[in-house]
């Protein structure tokens, strides 16, 4: 058996952080409402792409992940 492999990872700098939505909406990007709301919710990718109308409140404009999409197998 293999072991995991490790990976190093290395946050974003605020500066960073702050032109990643502005270059996905200057290229008109279909998932830029996506890249949002990891970026500023933190919310993972199986979660923004679980997401349904019934689990956004829209008056209080905030969205209660309750499903994750996840890449099963291969």
């Amino acid at each position: 058996m293999s072991r995991p492999r490790k990976r190093k990872f290395e946050p974003w700098s605020v500066e960073e952080a702050k032109t990643f939505p502005e270059f996905g909406k200057a290229e008109d990007d279909p998932l830029y409402a996506a890249w949002v709301l990891v970026l500023v919710l933190g919310l993972r990718r199986g979660e923004v792409l679980g997401l349904t109308w019934d689990s956004v409140d829209l008056d209080a404009a905030e969205p209660t992940p309750s499903w994750q999409i996840q890449r099963a197998g291969r």
